[in-house]
């Protein structure tokens, strides 16, 4: 094996940005109401000088793709002023959100159970080939969170 072609895991910073909890809040209200349901969500993944994962008001609607490699996102925007470089790709990841109405259901939750069941996803992923064929499958992300009155 040739030095320097190890696999290593890049530690990274999380940025969730207000623009996030804004948009959820407001789809709190007008949509989901007192349902408390696992919603689909899609972050970005920045391998720059910085690594980081970000998550913004675009992560609720697939449609944000066309807008990778801009600075049209509020965290990125930032970013940007701040002198990071941030012209390397932006990389996808999906995710699930499930929100709760109160602590005590957060509370409850059983956890390593969705913990365990991703691992198992992405074991049958890489056992049955589609893992080769979708990389993005072996990069998920869980968001659990309750709702403050």
């Amino acid at each position: 094996m040739e030095v320097g072609t190890d696999l290593k895991f890049v530690p990274f910073d999380s940025i969730v940005d207000p623009s996030f909890w804004h948009k959820l809040s407001q789809l709190k209200l007008e949509v989901d109401k007192l349902e408390e349901k696992e919603r689909t969500l899609w972050g970005l993944f920045l391998l720059s000088n910085i690594s980081t994962f970000h998550l913004d008001f675009s992560s609720f609607n697939r449609q944000c793709e066309h807008k990778l490699n801009s600075t049209e996102y509020t965290t990125l925007k930032y970013l940007s002023q701040m002198g990071h470089n941030i012209t390397s790709p932006l990389l996808t990841m999906e995710g699930k959100l499930i929100n709760f109405n109160t602590s005590e259901a957060f509370k409850r939750f059983d956890k390593n159970s969705i913990l365990e069941n991703q691992g198992l996803e992405i074991q049958r992923a890489i056992e049955d080939g589609s893992a080769l064929k979708n990389p993005e499958i072996l990069n998920k992300f869980i968001l659990i969170t309750f709702a403050v009155s």
